[in-house]
């Protein structure tokens, strides 16, 4: 159904932020290893993973420039947020948003494209193709429902005069 895409659109967001958190709370550093054609021993790795961790992890050392000695590359073996579109997803998840629960997505603040013009159409859009016939329905569930039980003559009607973007200029 519509609310279990919903929902699996929210997961994916939360885990894309968790994500981005994760990779800057740990200093923005690619996740790896180290290769060169020297032998180290077990103790040699270690000192030397040691000392990376300690000079360029962390996000008051994200920003340094490291060095590699002894012929060692860096092998890198996950996404970093520059590999991974974190604002496309953004954008993904916004549109799936507004397609699922029918709201425009300038309400959804994404204003990429937006001017005042179409931000106008959008708000009555919203009211034209989502809150008037949810409401319609309620109303239609009142009056069928509700008010029989206090009365033959009682009608609920919503009045949408008042709505400023339903209103011709």
């Amino acid at each position: 159904s519509s609310l279990d895409i919903l929902k699996k659109t929210i997961e994916l967001a939360a885990y894309s932020d968790e994500t981005g958190i994760e990779f800057f709370k740990h200093g923005g550093i690619m996740q790896g290893y180290f290769t060169t054609d020297q032998r180290l021993t077990a103790n040699q790795a270690e000192e030397l993973r040691k000392i990376w961790e300690a000079r360029y992890g962390g996000m008051g050392n994200s920003w340094k420039t490291p060095f590699l000695g002894m012929g060692m590359k860096f092998q890198k073996t996950m996404l970093t947020p520059a590999d991974y579109p974190f604002f496309s997803l953004e954008q993904v998840t916004k549109n799936r948003i507004s397609a699922i629960l029918n709201v425009p997505s300038g309400l959804l603040n994404d204003t990429e494209h937006l001017n005042y013009a179409n931000m106008e159409a959008q708000i009555k859009t919203f009211w034209e193709n989502c809150l008037i016939p949810k409401l319609l329905r309620f109303q239609d569930r009142l009056n069928a429902f509700l008010l029989p039980k206090f009365g033959s003559n009682l009608r609920a009607e919503f009045d949408f005069s008042q709505v400023k973007a339903l209103r011709e200029d």
